[in-house]
């Protein structure tokens, strides 16, 4: 599928910042979406699994340690309660599940843990 607006374009209307112009382009985004999709939505959930304390200083991110933010520090769950979240989230409706570590990603171990759970639920697909 071709790109709706080239870089350029998009570009020029991440630079808006006079409030008609930014009115504008939420206006005819809002247009576009009833357009496509009527008022039809696609529910996400997202499950923290493992929260604070990361070394990395993304700046935007609640879980740096350099944050200001006061997030709360548990340890990477254990995958069995990720699937419980994950068929939750299902139950509740949920198209999509997503989850969010922090740090640049999963210790061996835990990756291995977690794909092995993955791979003995009937519901979950890859």
């Amino acid at each position: 599928m071709a790109p709706l607006i080239t870089r350029e374009e998009a570009l020029t209307l991440g630079a808006l910042n006079d409030h008609a112009g930014i009115e504008a382009l939420v206006e005819r985004a809002w247009h576009v979406r009833v357009e496509r999709f009527a008022d039809s939505t696609d529910m996400c959930s997202l499950v923290n699994a493992k929260s604070g304390g990361c070394a990395e200083d993304c700046g935007f991110c609640a879980q740096s340690k350099y944050a200001e933010a006061e997030t709360p520090m548990h340890a990477m769950m254990e995958p069995g309660q990720i699937l419980e979240h994950a068929r939750a989230a299902e139950s509740a409706g949920a198209h999509r599940f997503c989850m969010v570590t922090q740090g640049q990603g999963l210790p061996r171990a835990t990756s291995r843990r977690f794909s092995r759970a993955l791979g003995s639920s009937p519901s979950t697909r890859t």
